[in-house]
């Protein structure tokens, strides 16, 4: 349920799946640090850190397995890569993204 709410498909990025795991196990850990009657969303898991490591993840991940060590642009195929982006997981350069994505 977790990782569909991060927008993570364990048979298509198996390597995110540790890193969520991981965010859970942190929160369990802190939810019993803090007592289960003062829990709320923000004291137990930070959310956004979440999403922009499991980004992190991927860009990181793309970089391993390019021949180059290098991200091209999937849209223009030319230019190196600049941005991840968060919605469509794609790396793009900045016109592109500009172009594709205002």
């Amino acid at each position: 349920e977790i990782l569909k709410l991060c927008g993570v498909n364990v048979f298509d990025e198996p390597y995110l799946v540790r890193r969520v795991i991981v965010s859970v196990q942190d929160s369990y850990f802190r939810m019993k640090e803090i007592g289960p009657f003062n829990i709320t969303i923000d004291n137990v898991i930070d959310v956004t850190s979440l999403l922009v490591q499991l980004e992190l993840d991927r860009v990181a991940f793309l970089k391993k397995i390019s021949p180059s060590g290098l991200l091209y642009c999937v849209e223009c195929e030319t230019a190196l890569a600049d941005v991840s982006c968060a919605e469509c997981h794609d790396a793009m350069c900045n016109g592109c993204m500009v172009a594709t994505h205002s």
